[in-house]
């Protein structure tokens, strides 16, 4: 079995209780728990002799221009890809929202603006979408990932 609780450093207090006695209970059990979160958090149940940590690094330059080429395709000035990489310090979601940004402009890929942080990366996507994009976006964002139609 596999239970999964991702960006777990958002957790709120009630769920990580649930979450603190599920890694206790399975301790005996066939059972993986991956843990997804950022470093600055610190599970409770880190120094429990059945848990293992595993740190990820940050991709590479070579993964990182691997993973905007499969994004980009072969459009992309080696300048760009380059200054993507350098900008986006080898963090994936943000190598992957500034390619997928720069590709939906349309424009050449030899001049354009590479925003600076995912924010902005991410904002200028929802401008893209039209003069609501951003007000339906924010209430989004307050209601959750799901809401009953």
């Amino acid at each position: 079995m596999l239970f999964i609780v991702e960006d777990g450093h958002w957790i709120d207090p009630s769920s990580a209780e649930l979450l603190d006695l599920v890694v206790e209970q399975i301790k005996a059990c066939c059972v993986l728990v991956l843990v997804t979160h950022r470093p600055e958090w610190q599970p409770p149940f880190s120094s429990r002799s059945h848990v293992a940590t595993l740190q990820l690094s940050r991709l590479g330059r070579r993964q990182g221009e691997d993973l905007i080429r499969s994004i980009a395709g072969r459009l992309i000035a080696d300048e760009v890809l380059s200054e993507i990489v350098q900008r986006t310090d080898g963090v994936p979601l943000f190598i992957e929202e500034v390619t997928k940004s720069l590709v939906e402009t349309g424009l050449d890929l030899a001049k354009v603006n590479i925003p600076a942080t995912l924010h902005a990366s991410l904002l200028a996507r929802i401008d893209r979408l039209g003069p609501d994009a951003k007000a339906v976006a924010q209430v989004g964002a307050v209601i959750g990932r799901q809401f009953p139609y």
